[in-house]
């Protein structure tokens, strides 16, 4: 079943959240506040802490009477307004970025501009994929439960991830990505370094804000996420996307979880201070020092040290971050573990930790370590997490947590939602050798890449089986050897990153099962499309059809199928005609069906009339401009002894550029629209001249049927085959029936509506061009005049 009403839907919803100031007040706050803009954005800049990067570029877009929106109208605006008053510390970013965004895969900025995006959690993984969906030009919204960032934890990051980060600016901000003895950052710097990113890119980030449920459109309203605090202004957002990145403790209602066995031991992480000493600046790092290489180390810290561990990694980075692994049996033998329970719950627990023995321990392990290499640790002072303690942790690795889908489709009421996993949420990934950032960034891409192409409108089931695919290609990714070596040249284009291999067979049922919607017509249509292989055309996603040339298929094969589906008809009436003259066949008449076809043949007549009076008018419109071209180039040899000769070629040529834009946005807003709209038609026809076949195969089965039950000596077998293939025949024709029956009706009903809007469009666009080409003719006319009178 068509699903054009969503789209009038889409158009009709209340103006949207958060669009950019354009005040009065807001235009003089902008000249007297200037200053003050400068010094917030370099108070932005180079904060540290979420409240104060977030506070600061709110004084910055108040100062320039901004609101954070779409990257197109935002950035520009933004970069315009600051540029010029920054010193050069503070412009280079805007380089990198600007750079960035004229990638040819994100269409101008305009891939996905008619999406609006919720992500939850603003960790790597969620302000990454924030990113790149507003570089496609979605309105993109990142809440965060928490306030500030404060995981100390270190990321071994693999040389794309870094090269990413440099190609978003990151080096401006952190100047030591990429220069220590290997690849890392602080999980808290690189936070903020992408919420830096996502604030200049016009991405909106709210913090102290809890994700608890969607809630279902209702009226002509779309998807809303019921949040806490309930009276929070991102209450009102209304999102075609929601993307889950908050962690291994969420996941989004529908998404199945799996679960995997790892190893027995935990994983033990202390971050310490880091001060300005030199001998801090002295100390080797330490990346990951294994006991089958390293036996002389850990036979020595053995001997000097209680507790056994294995592993062991240092980072000098924002803090002095050490990771190790170490057995339960061992802390439980050290007393640190002070009961020995099965689940592991009750024996990580806080109370039955002791942490002053883990932390004496802990401190004599670094400080080996560190003096066993190069220079020992020079104090004991432990960084402070989030809730003010000793920054210490045991995780537990025994089991691993993922999605068994990367993404989801719910349609309900016409509203369409993409739900989307990435990072943690979609897999738990070990964190070995940098592996699970390397997987959760692909994954950051791979959502992204889903999300451009569900804006270009494939088969939302093609969609949701190539995000399948990519997922189990990531799921095997082990080291980056298994990559293309040419990291410069990554972009969302997965084919840019991964060897792909030859597409499997997806359970192509478990795909559809992906796709939920409270239409059956609707699923029917896309199934039958997705399972076939067939073109994928729908009125549904005509607005956005409008704004972007498909791909043209061979006309060449496109007339020959033409050709063999109009003699298939052809042959299937004659024969019809035939059987029914020797009387072997009865025609059935359904006149229901008949009245709607011959109104639909009516309609389809209309339509291409329509289109071809639309093409006629833009012809004449290009003749227009091109009589008025020669008109003005004959006049101007006519007035060579003007002084004023170059003010009247520069108007002609202004006339002239506004005559073609006029004529290129009628063709983008009204001819490709009307094309699109007429395409429908094409196919549609195609569903009645199918109706008439299977009727004609209906009847004949029938007719056969009733001929072998009249003769008392067939067999039964005979009589019972006949009755499967008749039943067969019925139920195929009478669910292609059912379908136009419903369909036609619809088709017919959206005309109105959809051509008013179409007209709208052409005049709107032909009563801006005549207000603009007036003025222009005014000024002509006064210097005309001026001449005359001299």
């Amino acid at each position: 079943m068509f699903l054009f009403p969503i789209v009038l839907r889409k158009m009709s919803r209340r103006p949207r959240f958060g669009v950019t100031a354009s005040s009065v007040a807001g235009q003089t706050m902008q000249l007297v506040g200037s200053e003050d803009a400068l010094t917030a954005f370099q108070r932005f800049y180079d904060s540290g802490e979420v409240g104060d990067v977030l506070s600061a570029f709110d004084a910055v877009c108040e100062g320039l009477d901004l609101h954070p929106g779409r990257y197109p109208d935002f950035f520009p605006v933004l970069k315009a307004r600051l540029v010029d008053k920054l010193s050069y510390r503070y412009t280079e970013l805007w380089k990198v970025l600007e750079k960035r965004a004229k990638r040819s895969i994100y269409g101008g900025n305009k891939v996905s501009q008619e999406m609006r995006v919720l992500v939850i959690g603003a960790g790597p993984c969620g302000l990454r994929t924030a990113i790149e969906c507003h570089l496609l030009g979605a309105r993109t919204v990142v809440v965060e439960e928490t306030t500030s960032f404060s995981r100390n934890t270190v990321l071994e990051l693999w040389k794309f991830v870094v090269e990413d980060l440099k190609m978003l600016g990151v080096k401006h901000l952190f100047s030591r990505l990429g220069c220590g003895t290997t690849d890392h950052l602080s999980t808290k710097l690189l936070q903020t370094a992408l919420l830096k990113i996502c604030c200049l890119l016009g991405v909106q980030v709210y913090t102290g804000v809890k994700f608890q449920s969607l809630l279902e459109p209702e009226d002509e309203q779309g998807w809303h996420a019921r949040l806490v605090p309930e009276d929070h202004e991102a209450r009102h957002f209304s999102f075609d996307v929601l993307v889950g990145a908050s962690g291994l403790g969420f996941c989004l209602d529908g998404f199945n979880r799996g679960r995997e066995e790892g190893t027995d031991e935990l994983t033990l992480t202390a971050s310490f201070q880091h001060g300005t000493s030199p001998e801090e600046v002295l100390i080797s790092e330490l990346n990951t020092l294994k006991r089958s290489v390293n036996s002389q180390f850990y036979k020595e810290l053995d001997r000097d040290v209680n507790l056994k561990v294995d592993n062991l990694t240092y980072y000098r980075d924002d803090t002095h971050y050490f990771q190790f692994d170490v057995s339960p049996e061992n802390l439980i033998k050290q007393r640190i573990l002070k009961e020995n329970f099965p689940c592991r719950n009750r024996l990580l627990s806080k109370s039955n930790i002791d942490t002053e023995v883990l932390k004496k321990e802990v401190i004599e392990i670094c400080k080996f370590a560190t003096r066993y290499h190069s220079r020992q640790l020079p104090h004991s002072n432990l960084a402070k997490n989030s809730l003010g303690q000793d920054d210490i942790n045991l995780v537990d690795c025994s089991k691993r947590y993922y999605s068994k889908e990367a993404g989801r489709a719910i349609i309900r009421k016409g509203f369409p939602l993409l739900l989307s996993l990435v990072g943690d949420t979609l897999s738990n990934f070990t964190w070995e050798n940098g592996l699970g950032m390397a997987r959760g960034w692909l994954s950051c891409l791979d959502s992204a890449w889903m999300v451009r192409a569900w804006s270009l409108q494939a088969n939302p089931l093609q969609v949701l089986e190539e995000r399948e695919e990519l997922y189990k290609v990531l799921t095997k990714l082990k080291n980056p050897t298994e990559l293309s070596k040419n990291i410069k040249k990554y972009q969302l284009n997965p084919r840019s990153r991964y060897f792909l291999p030859v597409s499997e067979d997806e359970d192509k049922q478990r795909i559809i099962s992906l796709y939920q919607t409270d239409n059956k017509e609707e699923i029917r249509y896309l199934e039958e499309k997705y399972l076939s292989k067939g073109y994928f055309a729908n009125l549904a996603y005509s607005n956005l059809l409008h704004r972007y040339k498909s791909t043209k298929p061979n006309p060449g094969r496109e007339g020959g199928r033409k050709i063999k589906q109009s003699l298939r008809r052809k042959s299937f009436h004659l024969k019809e005609k035939i059987l029914l003259k020797l009387g072997k066949t009865e025609k059935s008449v359904d006149p229901e069906l008949e009245d709607k076809v011959s109104q639909f043949k009516l309609q389809n007549q209309e339509v291409q009339l329509l289109n071809k009076s639309v093409l006629n008018y833009v012809k004449a419109l290009e003749a227009v401009r091109s009589a008025e071209a020669d008109l003005f180039h004959t006049w101007s040899l006519n007035i060579q002894d003007w002084s004023n000769l170059e003010s009247f070629l520069q108007n002609t040529e202004a006339i002239q550029a506004r005559r073609q834009q006029n004529i290129e946005v009628l063709e983008k807003e009204v001819v490709l629209t009307l094309n699109t709209y007429s395409r429908q038609f094409q196919e549609v026809k195609g569903r009645v001249d199918k109706s008439e076949i299977l009727r004609i195969s209906a009847d004949q089965d029938k007719f056969h049927l009733g001929k072998l039950k009249a003769v008392e000596s067939t067999e039964r077998s005979i009589i019972e085959d006949a009755e499967k293939k008749q039943k067969k025949s019925e139920d195929s024709y009478s669910s292609v029936r059912d379908e136009l029956t419903s369909l036609l009706p619809n088709l017919y009903g959206i005309r109105r509506e959809f051509f008013a809007t179409s007209l709208y469009s052409l005049f709107l666009q032909q009563n801006t061009l005549h207000t603009d080409l007036s003025y222009i003719y005014r000024e002509m006319s006064e210097y005309v005049l001026v001449k005359l009178k001299a």
